[in-house]
């Protein structure tokens, strides 16, 4: 693939595609032509790039014709559909949701840790849970020099993996927690890791993270898997399996305390 390329950025206007755009421009990554893609809800809103402002257009099956690399950051339902279409049309995707994490046909990849597998794709790269990605970079030496048999992970969950309304919704109900008020939030729409329909303790209105309450510990941040093992947690693991050869996680506990960003372990 020769530079400058045609790239394109599914879910554009979210807090991933925001954060996108912007390290795109601090390293002055060669772009010839920048396509911003969203759902219809956000079509037709104006972001900058250098100085320059791009109109948001809705995705369509059609959106990536002519596209080098697409970004995928609108979550694994949109990653699913859109994906083939990416694919069909040339482009390779590099996506950030669960969609494609667990597929063995599909490249699991940390620059740092097997960036060489990239050569191994079919049209689409995922990326590993940011929990997996921060903690395979240092485990990643340690494994090689003494091989790991066993990880014990306390994960401590960004609400910005839960999207811009999350991240609002998280200050929000801080503030009223820190004025001594109940915390409170509109009902919101939802693109993230819970399942916004449902709470796993009360019945309350539709939110974009279902069981936080101001600053308190998150129960249940994903939806539960009828083997038990959270979603979330079964991602990490095996992303761990993926990334770390011949590695096998025998237990993993996960702790979840919402932050503003940044996800450690």
């Amino acid at each position: 693939m020769k530079a400058p390329i045609h790239l394109a950025i599914l879910g554009a206007t979210g807090a991933v595609g925001v954060e996108v755009l912007k390290t795109l421009e601090k390293r002055n990554f060669p772009v010839r032509k920048l396509t911003l893609l969203a759902s219809e809800r956000s079509a037709g809103k104006s972001m900058k790039f250098k100085g320059e402002a791009l109109k948001v257009q809705q995705v369509k099956s059609s959106s990536f014709e002519g596209v080098d690399i697409a970004i995928f950051s609108a979550g694994a339902t949109r990653s699913r559909e859109f994906a083939p279409h990416a694919q069909k049309a040339g482009a390779v995707v590099v996506d950030n949701s669960s969609a494609f994490r667990m597929d063995p046909s599909v490249p699991l990849v940390v620059p740092e840790v097997n960036g060489a597998d990239v050569a191994n794709h079919h049209g689409i790269i995922a990326n590993p849970n940011c929990s997996a990605a921060i903690m395979v970079v240092p485990l990643w030496p340690l494994h090689q020099r003494a091989g790991i048999r066993r990880i014990v992970v306390s994960t401590y969950q960004a609400a910005s993996g839960a999207g811009a309304k999350a991240m609002a919704e998280l200050e929000s109900q801080a503030r009223d927690v820190l004025a001594g008020k109940p915390a409170n939030s509109p009902a919101t729409s939802h693109q993230g890791c819970c399942t916004p329909a449902t709470d796993w303790t009360t019945a309350i209105p539709r939110r974009a993270l279902p069981t936080m309450r101001g600053v308190r510990c998150v129960r249940r941040i994903c939806t539960p898997r009828e083997s038990d093992c959270h979603h979330r947690l079964e991602s990490i693991g095996i992303g761990l399996d993926r990334l770390l050869p011949a590695h096998r996680v025998l237990s993993t506990f996960a702790t979840a305390w919402r932050a503003l960003s940044s996800a450690s372990a």
